[in-house]
């Protein structure tokens, strides 16, 4: 049975492999395998969406999660209900969220959620493929640059989409860790399609948040790809597993650019 898939796109003289994560592993996962080790190691950079322990460490958080209204006011009435059971059922109070932005408030449910759900980070795929670059000597770089830069892009989402992004983290809490260990099921066999499948759904949901979220992104890793492929050796990018399925994928992007990309499915 294959793992997940590994993507590689060449030039003469130059390689990038891509690799899409997954959020929800659990100790006793087996992914990394002996040839994704290699294409990480071999490399010569890695690119990933953000460093996460800077993110988790910065005081710069306390800066942009402040909201100028309560979370309430901001919030149609048929969403109140939905966020304090939302809250509830993760563990969170929901008068703490009041004097947040709402993408902070989703993050924080988010964060809770995975909690709950009994999902490690210390598990996660970021940690992994970062600890061997580090371990490797290989300089890492991020899509979104320092924590400012990721702050200001979830700022800079505009009042409706941020709402989304707090509706959509509303849904996924809703539906459970059930649907997290479906898709990490999937994943881990290959099988990108319950991925697709919520991109799917986010897309006709919220289709504002889809375009900035992924599709706009996507589009922005084309060049940044291209660049790695005009120097010689190999290049690692990790992305989440939701830029790499669905409509307007970093993979179709490219093909469209004329850089098809080449599956590997490597086994555990």
């Amino acid at each position: 049975m294959p793992g997940p898939p590994l993507w590689v796109v060449e030039r003469p003289g130059s390689r990038v492999h891509l690799f899409g994560e997954t959020v929800g592993l659990r100790a006793g996962d087996e992914w990394l395998t002996d040839e994704l080790r290699a294409a990480v190691t071999s490399s010569r950079v890695l690119w990933r969406e953000a460093d996460r322990d800077e993110l988790s460490a910065t005081p710069l958080l306390a800066t942009y999660a402040l909201a100028g209204e309560p979370l309430s006011a901001r919030l149609p009435a048929g969403d109140h209900a939905r966020l304090d059971a939302a809250a509830g059922g993760v563990g969170v109070d929901p008068a703490t969220l009041e004097g947040l932005n709402p993408w902070v408030a989703g993050q924080v449910l988010e964060s809770a959620f995975r909690a709950g759900a009994g999902v490690d980070g210390a598990h996660g795929v970021d940690v992994a493929i970062a600890g061997l670059a580090r371990s490797s000597g290989i300089p890492i770089h991020s899509e979104l640059g320092d924590p400012r830069a990721v702050f200001e892009w979830f700022a800079g989402l505009g009042p409706e989409v941020e709402l989304d992004y707090l509706r959509s983290t509303l849904d996924r809490v809703a539906e459970g860790p059930a649907e997290m260990d479906r898709q990490v099921a999937a994943w881990l066999t290959g099988d990108l399609s319950v991925t697709e499948a919520q991109n799917r759904a986010l897309q006709q949901g919220y289709p504002r948040l889809h375009q900035r979220l992924l599709v706009e992104r996507n589009q922005a890793w084309v060049p940044r790809i291209e660049s790695l492929l005009a120097e010689d050796g190999t290049a690692f990018v990790l992305v989440g597993g939701a830029h790499l399925a669905g409509e307007s994928n970093i993979v179709d992007l490219l093909a469209r650019a004329g850089l098809p990309a080449r599956r590997i499915d490597a086994r555990p």
